[in-house]
This record gives C-alpha cells, structure tokens and sequence, in this order.
C-alpha cells in the first residue's frame, strides 16, 4: 500500500498542469461535491455526477483531502481502498479490479479526533473523463480536480462555515455568443469566441421554446465573425448558438446540437437587461 501511495504522489506531480479550480460563473459544472459536518468528529463528503453536454463520462480514481487532520477511521463505497503514506493516511483511492469506476454518486465518512471545522480548498481528485464525440471524437483524459470543502479543525482555526459546502467544477466553459452584428436594428450576423476549430449551428426563436435553424457554418478560433446580406430578424427575437463538432464537418445538417442554449440574445433589449435568470444569458447592448 505504501507503494501505491508513493506513485500516487507522483502522478499528483505530474497531474499538476491539469489542474482545475472550481468554476464560478459560464459554462456547465460536470460533477459536484458536498462536504457536511455529521457531528462527533465524522465528515460526509458525497460526490455526485452532473448533466454536462460535453462529458459523456467520469470516473473518479483517487480523492486526497490532503489537509484532513487527526484521522481515526473511515467507511468508504465498495470498491475504493485506503491511501496510506508512511503510516499516515492520505486518501482513497479506487482498486479498478474489483468494482466499475463510473460516477453517478459516491459517498465518503471520515471521522477525525477534532470535532470543529473550517473550510479548505485542499481537497483534491483524480478522475478519468471521456468527453462527447461532438467536443473530441478520440475520447478524453485524466484530470485533477479541485474542490472546496470542509476539513476538521483546532478550536482556534474555525471559521463561522456552515456545517454544509457544496462544490461545483466546470471542466469546458460553454461555447458563448459575443455579440449580434446589426445596422439600424437590423440582425446580419454574430460573433463567437471558441477555442477550437468548430462547426456550429444559429437558431432563432420568438418565444424560447420552439427554435428554427438560421444556419450553420464553419468557426476559427479565436473569434468568429459570421454575417449575411440579409437580416436574420424574422428567424426571432431569441438566438442561440449550439456546437454541431468541434471541428469542420460537411454534410452534418442534421447533426445534434451540444450546449446549444447558452447564449441568448433579444434583438428588441437595448439596456443590457438580462433577459432571464440564468448566468449564461445576456442582452444586447
């Protein structure tokens, strides 16, 4: 067991460029984790796999809350092992040849001789991701993540946290409308940024619930300017952009969107009024 937590260190190394931090804002979270304070020295940290176009699948193959302290005993799923460095523990990790690695939901109880806690982002978790054909057709690879979550504490480390911290990551920021090119409020195109050749597909609705195909065409990282020679009002006052393949298809009209609902955009809004509720909507200026 010593030996495998001496490779995991170094796999930890190595992972290091691919780390990711929670995200806070644009895109879509593809796994959650919740940290909670069960009382009596235990912490429950559950992990949950969320709707993500991008991702078709992940598995989880190691979590080290590197920072946990005065550890007494643990009860992990079926399947996962201890994690142990010079006689200290150090984790979980995943014995691949007794179980199946997929995530839909793991939960994790660990009791610590310390009965108070504060929050730390020293939580960290190998995972194997396999991404969506239209994002990379050739599969995916193994990332670190890294969460926000509840740790055990001294008296004098507690930080007023709540006995609950839920933690979300983003692993592909969703592809997003900059802008809508227009004369005399007139709608003759858009701009996109992607940082991936692409072949993407404009819609337009006027009610955000049945949507008509403007069309689809080709994008070129960075920034993509895509105009016709004529206005593109009468497809709706909404318009959206949604990924066909992240690369240059032909023949794919009938392809299926990925992430095709992140940028919205009301042709009659002016003042930069969110048109709803959601961080990855935005008005026109």
């Amino acid at each position: 067991m010593a030996g495998k937590a001496r490779l995991l260190c170094r796999f930890q190394r190595v992972l290091v460029c691919l780390l990711i931090s929670v995200a806070a804002c644009m895109g879509r979270d593809f796994i959650e984790m919740e940290s909670k304070y069960l009382g009596e020295g235990w912490f429950q940290y559950r992990f949950k796999s969320l709707d993500d176009p991008y991702v078709k699948q992940r598995e989880l193959l190691s979590i080290w809350p590197t920072s946990f302290s005065g550890f007494i005993e643990n009860v992990a799923p079926i399947g996962w092992t201890n994690i142990y460095f010079e006689t200290n523990w150090n984790g979980f990790a995943f014995d691949e040849a007794n179980s199946n690695s997929v995530l839909t939901e793991l939960t994790f109880r660990v009791r610590s001789s310390r009965t108070n806690y504060r929050r730390s982002d020293d939580f960290f978790s190998v995972a194997r991701v396999t991404f969506a054909d239209p994002y990379l057709p050739s599969g995916g690879g193994v990332v670190m993540l890294r969460f926000d979550c509840l740790i055990p504490c001294l008296p004098e480390e507690v930080d007023g946290s709540p006995d609950k911290v839920v933690s979300r990551i983003e692993l592909v920021k969703d592809i997003k409308i900059d802008g809508l090119i227009q004369t005399n409020r007139e709608i003759y195109g858009i701009s996109f940024t992607w940082n991936e050749n692409s072949t993407v597909r404009l819609e337009g609705s006027f009610n955000l619930k049945t949507w008509s195909t403007v069309a689809q065409f080709f994008g070129t990282p960075p920034t993509t300017i895509w105009i016709t020679n004529t206005p593109i009002n009468s497809y709706g006052r909404f318009f959206r952009l949604g990924l066909v393949a992240n690369r240059h298809l032909t023949n794919s009209s009938n392809s299926t969107l990925t992430g095709a609902i992140e940028s919205k955009f009301e042709k009659e809004t002016f003042k930069g009024d969110s048109i709803s509720n959601s961080s990855k909507a935005k008005a026109i200026q």
